[in-house]
């Protein structure tokens, strides 16, 4: 193939969007919460890393982008989560810093999920993604190994290399393990070896992160495989899975209670359980639209609240500093309102029963499709702890693997 030949087929439409999905993917996953980019780049640059690759959709597929049959469900539903998030904007209780948590919610998740429904539509394109995963996962592990060990001397870059804490960290790898989980299932040697040394990597970065939130996630993610390996075993696994959870959080409950009221484990796991009622009361106030994504008024809410555990004496102190329900299904539902909220689940759970209608039953030659879902499954479980699709790493790369079952086809 003469330089010609390869000049034209790299510049090919959709294989030129991909390019460039793949390029905002590496910037948004590994470069944005890197220290180093922190500040460096201006929100216009930042909003034309996200946006680029949906506008190269229109070269590719002209007005299918919005007029697509196969997926004109999916299309209403992104238009009318869209439309919802200016109208949130605009019922606010503070526009300006609602617009812009909206803006970066919707251009590093929307879109994207909009963007990989049409160009990772078949096989070839979904083996470029995980391969990108795994190279992603390859970088980013290591290095967020370095910052979790002992370095009491040596430059403060090796020590700090991202910017996000440790929550985050554990659904980054869990999402980016989408790569690697389907290499094991490769029938090539070589494959499984590099998807092993992967996953392994991914793991010792989970047990230095210590968050119990993240070992719950995989947990979740293991028992599903389990469900699907063994079905018939299905609902005993599932059984002892929840008894163990129960006695788990049983004796948790009671070793708090014999915790000084002023101990740092109870007063954070009171703190916790009375942000529910307090996200109660403030979903009662604007139920339809909510109060905005991250208004920053959440200690506004307080005048007219009266505390359910009495003994945190810094509730409202530390809802000023947090600004969080610390949990994503809370946070939406109060923040986004019941409308976008409700129109957001149906796209997401429109999109995954349709998967699973197509690639059922989930026979052995299908493990491959099956295990799309575990990441997604861990994500979800990983989200009643905190609020990580306004991570925007982890909104980019949840939203383009749902958008991979959103354009998935067994006539692929």
């Amino acid at each position: 193939m003469d330089l010609l030949t390869k000049v034209r087929r790299f510049f090919i439409p959709q294989r030129l969007a991909l390019w460039t999905l793949l390029a905002s993917g590496t910037y948004v996953v590994l470069l944005s919460p890197a220290v180093f980019m922190i500040y460096r780049l201006s929100d216009w640059v930042k909003i034309i890393f996200y946006t680029f690759p949906w506008i190269m959709l229109w070269p590719a597929y002209s007005f299918e982008v919005i007029k697509d049959r196969p997926h004109r469900r999916e299309i209403i539903l992104m238009g009318a989560i869209l439309v919802l998030g200016a109208v949130n904007v605009i019922f606010s209780d503070a526009p300006e810093d609602s617009f812009k948590a909206m803006e970066f919610f919707l251009i590093s998740g929307i879109l994207p999920l909009w963007t990989s429904m049409f160009l990772l539509a078949d096989p070839q394109r979904r083996e470029v993604f995980d391969w990108f995963c795994c190279v992603c996962l390859a970088i980013f592990a290591p290095l967020a190994i370095i910052t979790y060990l002992p370095y009491p001397q040596g430059p403060s870059w090796l020590r700090n290399i991202f910017n996000l804490h440790s929550t985050p960290v554990g659904t980054m790898v869990i999402l980016l393990a989408a790569g690697p989980i389907r290499l094991l299932l490769s029938e090539s040697a070589k494959q499984k070896i590099i998807g092993w040394l992967l996953i392994s990597s991914a793991l010792i970065l989970i047990l230095l992160t210590h968050k119990r939130g993240t070992f719950l996630a995989v947990a979740a993610m293991i028992l599903v495989w389990l469900t699907y390996r063994l079905p018939r075993l299905g609902y005993l696994v599932v059984a002892v899975f929840l008894g163990v959870l129960l006695i788990f959080t049983y004796r948790g409950l009671q070793a708090s209670r014999s915790l000084a009221p002023d101990h740092p484990s109870r007063v954070s796991k009171l703190y916790r359980l009375e942000l529910y009622p307090f996200a109660l009361h403030v979903y009662k106030k604007h139920p339809l639209v909510g109060i905005g994504l991250r208004p920053h008024t959440h200690e506004t809410y307080l005048l007219d609240y009266q505390p359910q555990h009495p003994e945190v004496t810094n509730f409202a102190s530390e809802v000023k500093q947090l600004q969080t329900f610390d949990n994503l299904l809370v946070t939406a539902v109060v923040e986004l309102g019941s409308l976008m909220t409700l129109v957001y689940l149906g796209l997401i759970v429109f999109i995954v029963v349709n998967y699973r209608r197509q690639v059922r039953p989930f026979k052995e030659s299908r493990g491959r499709d099956f295990v799309r879902l575990l990441p997604l499954v861990g994500l979800a479980v990983h989200s009643l702890t905190y609020d990580s699709l306004l991570f925007p790493p982890i909104n980019w790369l949840f939203h383009v693997q749902l958008g991979i079952l959103a354009g998935f086809s067994l006539s692929d």
